[in-house]
């Protein structure tokens, strides 16, 4: 036996050393659960951003020098335990470049591509470039690409950012030298001793758990058999990358941390040779890349070619790269052993490589080698008091390479960065024609006690490759997979069931020689490929108006690659500040029995609890202030949804109050039946009784009636996360004079202004300052919804008479906040034999939840603008109905109501092209609005470009010649089918009386400010009024700055929303300028020589004019009522769908927008891809689940909710921003940020083609197939209705 040792005290980790950005640091009473990204912002390195807290969004990401290695990592901070980064060189976005430094290279070519929005997530994007570009190993445009795997951008659709990263590659020019910061190198010739900041010495208050790091496997040895210190319930850590999945929030920590990180023997990578057989030893601590490199190493390759190379491909798709780089296989293994549910593709991926895995047993002092899976495997093993130390994975000889079919498969969400609804992996070897004895059939996620499909592997060994074995091994595999659902958030055990058979057929047909297959089949045996993203965008500019119209990029956007950009989120907290958070209730339609607070309160750092029975009596209680006086900000009895506010938990640090609010313990009564869905409401009859009149045009009944054909349907669409990257924030402070200085993340300070002087009882508006410099992010998420934010933290600051920040976390967003309005529709639809429409009855249901304070349902121009899309129709009829339910309040997200609408028109035209069996483009063609006819809004139209730009995009798209294509290639394919979609669109905008302050200030220096009432969210915004400005006054827009938005110097502002703001904005400036040019000219005509545009502002200023000017102007009054003018535009997709697997990708989008002649091409193109991308991740991704019995939303964070990333955008995308007149718009501009959302409906149409052509061909399609949005894998392998057992074959002839 090993004798047991006292733990050195050197082994005891209580003091850590690193640079971040060339500035040494050293800490002492390291705190084991402090993160690095939560250390770096607490000490104003705030250039690192923060968002999920969870590793998968890429806001936080760093580069990471480790000790001995000059190549950098990107790392997602936020995972990574501050104690890991002990000797490290951490750089972040402001130590590549600054505003005083020079910015980098690789944050002037995200600049100059126009890669930045809203810029909260563009240092993360920096760093992991930064980390692929200064590595000394070759990379390929492909290679980037896939880097970036980790990253989620709502704004821009990632084309631009892509383009930026992809300029790096290998044969573009770069000057790596000039790309990197000092670690080791030089700079501007010194070395990097020369200019390291003198090192600083920091405390952290002492910790509860300890953190031990031994070097050697001896050391930690040691470490276990220290009984007075080590327990089972002590806790190994490499990277610590599984809190992202699960959370300890509220949970005890443990009293013992050991970081193997750095043991020396579970770092070893390298091939072993005994007798006549290989191996690669691969140590515990060794990350999941590099086990690929490894796997794809000089040495391993010169014996195979198809096994590891198909393994490191399953295995990038694991996490995110910055995730990949540092979580250990071990890790990753060690999470499934503890969370059965867990659905590793490490795991099942080493199995089917046959590793073994060697683990200490520090009792025995003992090794044991174990299986991955199977009997008597790891997953079997009692691993209490053990540690994985390795793996072993044998090398194949060449022979059994060559011989070895081996396929694994993931289906999953999202292209990347997601985990697998379901995966597999298969692997045999075959000679002669017939199945080695030695089979691997091995699936993850079915049910928690499966994984070797064990009779399905005997019905396979030693049989010959034949349809019969197939058949029999199918039915086999049937049998024994007995899936099951572990909660509503997983997927069905049908989906389970197909989608298993359905993978052991793809494997099964790579097992026969290509020549005997049915050539129809033959794909099936190929993944789905994505090629090289590509694309063009084409626009013209007007020389005349320059800068107006000129592409130059985001002004902002340089300080936001930097991570200089200011936000909220980035200002240290004051001395006395508080920090407060909601205690959400997890259940809906339920009364409260009682708020336990007794011990939360006994917590570090509690200062008080706020609760509705406690809520200050001379305060209203009311969520939405005057908006809705009705909904309480906590509730006190009834809890109408899961998610909804109970109390406010007010403590000393933003982490302090988010841990004690989950230790805050409620118990429930009177549980009520809860409505989530809203054919629910609808049956229920759960209707707010608006009394909204029927919206008709023309005489529908009759028109109806009298049509030769008809067709009827329902179509339900669900609803959609914002997905801001800076989550909701706001901070208030009192003021001496009784009032607040509120600093919010909001789309509209008057609403927060209101709603606080309504709150407090009357406090004049006067006495309320709220002010924003910019958000990061919005889409209409930061409307209503900033304003509990901003109200519970002025309740904070008014209860503890202290500066109160309340910065919710992405949870607290998701479940308690409003999305998307869930939107379902009854219809019948009348048409001739041509499909030209006679007359539409429509009855729209729109589910706004606990309250109907963003309903969309009773605005009538939102449905007369939208509902007819681009389409003529001379009879119509449209009910209105407002569903309650169970959800939070439903709130306006980017295009709201509007896409909705427009889809459901163009669904009208697809099934009537379904029903007379015509291609859907000709329909649509038909039934394009013409100039002169009447649109649903009551216009003549006189600008309809319609007919014309589809014809157009027709044409340049090679859409007729596409078509063709695509009808031979799924004739020839069964299993992999491609569809086109055309989609056009007329998009009504209107300013309506929205207007915006603007106040312009010029200072003797001949400088300019410009403070106006909009919010800076990434639409670029500042970036126009500054070209607008510079125009107006002719001067260069380095004269001009804009600075933040604050109710008193832009008093009475409206919401920025409806892609209007920034026309808006600039009118009021252009009207400024004016008032100051008129002004100037008196002085200006008075001179006997030509100035300089500072001397004239001296002059002026010498002269007493006034160089201020502010103007609140209002639209202009036009006879078209609340229309002010059409957007029209085009869309062409085509997708591709693996049919047995249900995954797709977009290849190709052809999108041609009227926009005018653009205020600025580069940011209106950035705004048309994100607006595109956001509704592809509405149509194909995203996904609100909710629990049946409670309410409680479940895809709550990144793990379960999943926008688009780099891979969901189209592979080829071509973009034009089509010229017109538009006299009633700024310098003939038009608005771009939301109409773009109406014409991704195509990809969707397109995916239906593919699933029609597949029915058709099965000959199981009966009318027009009914889609659930979102047409994940899930909901496509649904509406294709496969019969493995009926469908697969395999043989086209005999294989003898």
């Amino acid at each position: 036996m090993f004798k047991a040792k006292r733990v050195p005290d050197d082994l005891v980790r209580c003091t850590i050393s690193f640079t971040v950005n060339n500035q040494e640091f050293g800490i002492t009473n390291v705190d084991p659960n402090k993160s690095l990204n939560s250390w770096l912002r607490e000490n104003c390195m705030t250039a690192t951003k923060v968002m999920c807290n969870e590793g998968g969004c890429g806001a936080c990401v760093v580069s990471i020098y480790r000790p001995g290695n000059d190549s950098p990592i990107a790392v997602n901070s936020c995972l990574m335990p501050l104690y890991t980064v002990d000797g490290c060189n951490v750089i972040t976005a402001d130590g590549v470049g600054t505003l005083k430094q020079g910015f980098n290279e690789i944050q002037e070519r995200l600049s100059q591509f126009g890669a930045t929005q809203c810029g909260y997530c563009t240092p993360g994007i920096v760093m992991s470039i930064y980390s692929k570009v200064v590595s000394s190993k070759p990379f390929t445009e492909q290679d980037m690409e896939n880097h970036l795997d980790g990253h989620i951008c709502r704004c821009t659709g990632y084309r631009s950012i892509l383009d930026a990263a992809r300029s790096f590659a290998d044969g573009n020019e770069i000057d790596i030298e000039d790309l990197c910061i000092d670690h080791c190198k030089k700079r501007q010739g010194a070395d990097c001793g020369d200019h390291k900041v003198k090192k600083s010495v920091l405390k952290m208050p002492p910790s509860t758990t300890r953190w031990f790091r031994p070097e050697t496997f001896e050391e930690l040895k040691g470490i276990m058999n220290d009984k007075a210190k080590f327990s089972s319930s002590s806790s190994f850590v490499c990277a610590n990358t599984s809190k992202g999945i699960f959370k300890s929030t509220g949970q005890p920590l443990p009293r013992l941390i050991i970081d193997i990180s750095r043991v020396e023997e579970f770092l070893v990578k390298q091939v072993k040779t005994c007798d006549d057989k290989r191996w690669i030893a691969v140590g515990a601590s060794v990350s999941i890349n590099q086990l690929c490199e490894v796997l794809l190493s000089q040495q391993t390759m010169k014996q195979r070619g198809n096994i590891f190379q198909r393994a490191v491909k399953h295995l990038k798709k694991v996490a995110g790269n910055p995730v990949r780089n540092v979580a250990s296989w071990a890790g990753n293994v060690m999470i499934k052993y503890r969370h059965r549910e867990f659905p590793s593709d490490v795991v099942v991926v080493l199995e089917a490589l046959k590793a073994r895995v060697n683990v200490y047993d520090s009792v025995t002092a003992q090794m044991q080698q174990y299986g991955v899976l199977g009997n008597c495997g790891l997953m079997d093993a009692d691993m209490a008091k053990k540690v994985i130390v390795s793996m072993d994975i044998p090398i194949p000889s060449k022979k059994e390479d060559e011989a070895t079919v081996f396929r694994t498969y993931k289906i999953m969400p999202r292209t990347q960065n997601s985990h697998a609804y379901i995966n597999a992996a298969f692997r045999v070897m075959i000679n002669g024609g017939r199945f080695d004895e030695d089979v691997c059939v091995v699936f993850g996620n079915i049910r928690f006690d499966f994984d070797h499909a064990v009779r399905t592997e005997t019905c396979l060994s030693s049989k010959e490759v034949t349809e019969d074995t197939f058949k029999t091994a199918l039915e086999a595999l049937r049998g024994e997979l007995q899936p099951e659902k572990v909660d509503d958030v997983d997927v069905s055990e049908k989906f389970k069931q197909n989608s298993a058979l359905s993978l052991f057929y793809k494997f099964y047909l790579n097992c026969v020689p290509p020549s005997h297959l049915d050539v129809r089949v033959f794909s099936a045996t190929l993944d789905l490929e994505r090629d090289l993203s590509s694309g063009t965008q084409a626009y013209l500019t007007n020389a005349a108006t320059s800068p107006v119209s000129d592409p130059i990029p985001k002004l902002s956007s340089y300080i936001q690659t930097s991570g200089q950009a200011y936000f909220l989120t980035d200002l240290p907290p004051s001395v006395n500040e508080v920090h407060c958070a909601f205690v959400l209730s997890d259940r809906g339609n339920v009364d409260i029995e009682q708020i336990n607070e007794s011990f939360a309160a006994a917590q570090p750092g509690f200062v008080t609890l706020i609760t509705g029975a406690n809520f200050p009596k001379d305060l209203k209680n009311a969520r939405f202030g005057h908006l809705d006086p009705i909904q309480p900000l906590l509730t006190s009895i009834h809890v109408d949804y899961a998610g909804q506010p109970i109390a406010l938990v007010i403590a000393d640090s933003e982490e302090q109050a988010r841990s004690i609010a989950a230790q805050v313990t409620v118990s429930y009564k009177n549980q009520g039946k809860v409505l989530i869905k809203t054919r629910d409401s609808i049956q229920a009859e759960a209707f707010y009784d608006l009394n909204l009149p029927d919206i008709v045009i023309g005489y529908p009944e009759e028109a109806m009636s009298s049509a030769p054909n008809s067709v009827c349907g329902q179509i339900d669409l669900g609803s959609q996360y914002h997905f801001y990257m800076e989550s909701q924030i706001a901070r208030a402070e009192t003021t001496d004079e009784g009032g607040f200085v509120i600093e919010a993340a909001t789309q509209c300070q008057k609403w927060i202004q209101e709603a606080v002087s309504y709150v407090f009882d009357g406090l004049p508006a006067n006495s309320i300052e709220v002010k924003t410099k910019r958000i990061g992010g919005a889409y209409g998420g930061k409307a209503t919804n900033s304003i509990p934010i901003a109200l519970a933290a002025a309740l904070g600051a008014y209860v503890t008479d202290r500066p109160c920040r309340f910065h919710a976390d992405l949870k607290t967003c998701m479940a308690s906040l409003g999305t998307r309005l869930p939107y379902s529709l009854n219809y019948t639809v009348g048409f001739d034999d041509d499909g030209k429409l006679l007359a539409l009855d429509w009855s729209v249901y729109a589910n706004t939840g606990v309250s109907k304070i963003d309903s969309e349902i009773d605005d009538d121009n939102e449905f007369r603008f939208f509902a007819d899309s681009a389409y003529f129709c001379p009879n119509r009829r449209i009910r209105r109905f407002a569903c309650g339910s169970n959800i939070a309040s439903g709130t306006w997200c980017r295009a709201p109501g509007s896409l909705q609408l427009s889809a459901f028109a163009d669904t009208m035209m697809e099934h009537i092209a379904d029903y007379l069996n015509k291609d859907s483009i000709a329909v649509k063609l038909a039934n394009l609005y013409q100039t002169g006819q009447l649109a649903l809004d009551g216009q003549i139209l006189t600008d309809c470009r319609i007919q014309e730009m589809f014809e157009c995009l027709l044409k340049k798209a090679n859409v007729a010649k596409r078509q063709i294509a695509i009808k031979n290639y799924n004739q020839n394919n069964k299993y992999k089918k491609r569809g086109l979609a055309v989609t056009p669109m007329k998009y009504p905008v209107t300013w309506q009386s929205v207007k915006f302050t603007v106040l312009i200030s010029i200072y003797t220096d001949g400088s300019v400010v410009v403070s106006h009432g909009g919010i800076e969210s990434g639409q670029g915004i500042d970036t126009k009024i500054v070209q607008v400005v510079a125009y107006c006054l002719h001067i260069d827009v380095e004269h001009i700055a804009v600075q933040r938005t604050t109710t008193i110097t832009s008093a009475n502002s409206e919401v920025t929303g409806s892609s209007t703001t920034s026309e808006i904005v600039c009118r009021s400036a252009q009207r400024c300028c004016e008032i100051l040019v008129e002004r100037m000219r008196v002085v200006k005509v008075k001179q006997t020589r030509h100035l300089t545009w500072e001397e004239l502002v001296t002059a002026c200023f010498d002269a007493d004019v006034d160089l201020t000017a502010s103007c609140q102007r209002a639209p202009p009054d036009h006879k078209l009522g609340a229309r002010t003018y059409n957007i029209w535009g085009v869309t062409a997709t085509e997708v591709e769908v693996d049919i047995l697997t249900g995954q797709h990708i977009v290849r190709q989008v052809d999108l041609v927008e009227d926009a005018g002649i653009s205020l600025n091409p580069v940011i209106d193109i950035g705004q048309i891809q994100g607006a595109f991308v956001m509704a592809l991740g509405f149509w194909l991704n995203e996904e609100m689940v909710y629990s049946s019995n409670t309410g409680k939303l479940l895809t709550d964070g990144t793990w379960e909710y999943k926008p688009p990333t780099t891979k969901d955008i189209p592979v080829k995308w071509n973009i034009e921003l089509a010229k017109s007149k538009n006299n009633i718009g700024l310098y003939n501009s038009k608005a771009t940020g939301e109409p773009p959302l109406c014409m991704a409906v195509s990809a969707f149409h397109a995916i239906r083609h593919c699933i029609d052509d597949s029915l058709h061909e099965r000959h199981r399609k009966d009318g027009f197939t009914k889609l659930q949005q979102p047409l994940t894998p899930v909901n496509v392998k649904e509406a294709l209705d496969l019969e493995p057992i009926q469908d697969f074959s395999v043989f086209s002839c005999s294989i003898m």
